[in-house]
């Protein structure tokens, strides 16, 4: 039997709203697999890039999710400490233009997010 290799996530009592339908709570349950294989996947393209880091747009693009799943993607890892955000010199946080040319936020991974990818790798194997 493969295995994916995965990030866990939060706790199932967050994934869906509250005052949801009970049928929401099940969808959100089945797609908990397929958003640690995402959230593995984000964590190794920004381990690949630790010095420049990425947007969520770039990953997003790279990995092959849509912008919506980068970002929530990124967001989670981001509250779990495995991404991080930097400043420049002038104390501005780093952001680079989007495809739309906006600017977004540039995330790193952290010493946290890269123990989660060994983790991962240790438990997959």
């Amino acid at each position: 039997m493969k295995f994916h290799k995965t990030i866990p996530g939060p706790p199932l009592r967050h994934i869906n709203h509250t005052n949801d339908p009970e049928t929401s709570y099940l969808a959100a349950i089945a797609t908990i697999p397929a958003r640690g294989t995402q959230r593995y996947e984000f964590l190794k393209e920004y381990s690949s890039h630790q010095t420049q880091g990425r947007t969520g747009e770039e990953a997003s693009n790279i990995c092959g999710y849509i912008k919506a799943e980068g970002r929530k993607r990124c967001s989670e890892l981001k509250a779990m400490g495995y991404l991080q955000e930097r400043w420049t010199e002038d104390c501005e946080l780093m952001k680079r233009p989007g495809e739309t040319g906006k600017l977004a936020e540039v995330l790193f991974i952290t010493p946290a997010g890269l123990d989660a990818l060994r983790e991962a790798d240790k438990a997959a194997a």
